[in-house]
């Protein structure tokens, strides 16, 4: 039986990289190091390279004869990064790689359910077909991620009328917010639900 190697998601030096786990062994860890841009991180105890296709298809190849691939959390983070990162350059001000490193602590910190990424998604274009402006859709979004986060793997479609009170209730008096934040947040939950 070939060993297994974990492919994650991996924010380290001020990038995003591939993550990459296995049971040690000395063929495997020659096979790795020979990786082009591949570099061992004490912090995180792994190998690790830039997350890009290219330097996947080589990994991939690399140890296709050896190992097997378990990519499903790097997947995972890729399908949300796909989601988030348009939202996030809606506005256009900052540039993409300042928007990436945002979005990838979120998503690492936070990652959403399946059922949750689908709401976001769906949320997203309703936005979109209404005609909202990048900066309305971007803050709108933003405020229906701070719910979703905090949801984990409850379903946002099986919230209830007391589940969403409670959560404003929560916005005001645990975290405090400013009265403009809760009216953003508010009406994020009333466009999702409409």
């Amino acid at each position: 039986m070939l060993p297994t190697i974990l492919l994650k998601p991996l924010y380290h030096r001020g990038k995003e990289n591939i993550a990459v786990y296995f049971n040690y062994s000395n063929d495997l860890s020659a096979i790795i190091k020979k990786i082009k841009d591949v570099r061992w991180s004490r912090t995180h105890s792994c190998w690790y390279l830039p997350l890009t296709k290219g330097h996947y298809l080589a990994l991939k190849a690399a140890v296709q004869e050896v190992a097997t691939i378990n990519a499903k959390a790097l997947k995972q983070y890729l399908e949300q990064r796909k989601a988030l990162v348009p939202v996030a350059t809606a506005t256009g001000n900052p540039p993409i790689a300042t928007i990436r490193k945002a979005t990838a602590r979120r998503l690492l910190e936070f990652p959403l359910s399946t059922a949750n990424l689908e709401a976001f998604t769906t949320f997203q274009e309703q936005l979109q077909l209404k005609g909202y402006s990048p900066s309305t859709l971007k803050t709108y979004s933003n405020e229906f991620y701070q719910l979703l986060k905090l949801l984990g793997n409850v379903a946002v479609r099986d919230l209830t009328v007391e589940q969403i009170r409670k959560y404003i209730l929560y916005c005001i008096q645990k975290e405090g917010l400013h009265e403009f934040t809760i009216h953003s947040r508010i009406n994020a939950i009333k466009l999702q639900k409409a």
